[in-house]
C-alpha cells in the first residue's frame, strides 16, 4: 500500500519563490512519468511567509523505505529549483509526516 510523505519548510533568500515551485513542480512531474516511485504529486507555497510544502505517494510498503525515496526526491527537485537542502538535525523542526489508511506519523529525517 503507498504511503502519503509531506515535507514542508521555509524557504531561505529573496528568490522568485513562485517560479521556484513551478520548477519542482515540473521536477516531480519528471519523476512520475519516467519511473513508478511516486505519484499524486503536489507542491504548494505561503509566498509571502516563504514556506512551501512538497507532497507525494510513494510506492512502497515500508515507511523507512519511503522515507529514503523522499529524502532523495525532495533533494532532487529542491537542488533543480536552485535551492540547497539541508538534512534536518535532531532539534530541528523539519520532519517527514507520512500517512496510510487512517494512521498519520511524525519521522524526523
Amino acid at each position: 500500500m503507498p504511503i502519503m510523505i509531506a515535507s514542508s519548510f521555509d524557504v531561505q533568500g529573496d528568490g522568485d519563490l513562485d517560479a521556484q515551485t513551478d520548477v519542482i513542480m515540473d521536477e516531480l512531474i519528471e519523476v512520475e512519468e519516467t519511473t513508478s516511485l511516486i505519484f499524486d504529486s503536489s507542491v504548494s507555497a505561503a509566498l509571502a511567509d516563504r514556506t512551501v510544502e512538497i507532497s507525494f505517494a510513494v510506492n512502497v510498503d515500508d515507511p523507512a523505505d519511503a522515507q529514503a525515496i523522499a529524502k532523495q526526491i525532495l533533494e532532487q527537485v529542491i537542488r533543480a529549483a536552485g535551492g540547497n537542502p539541508q538534512v534536518a538535525t535532531a532539534d530541528a523542526s523539519d520532519v517527514f509526516q507520512w500517512s496510510r489508511s487512517e494512521q498519520s506519523v511524525l519521522v524526523s529525517v
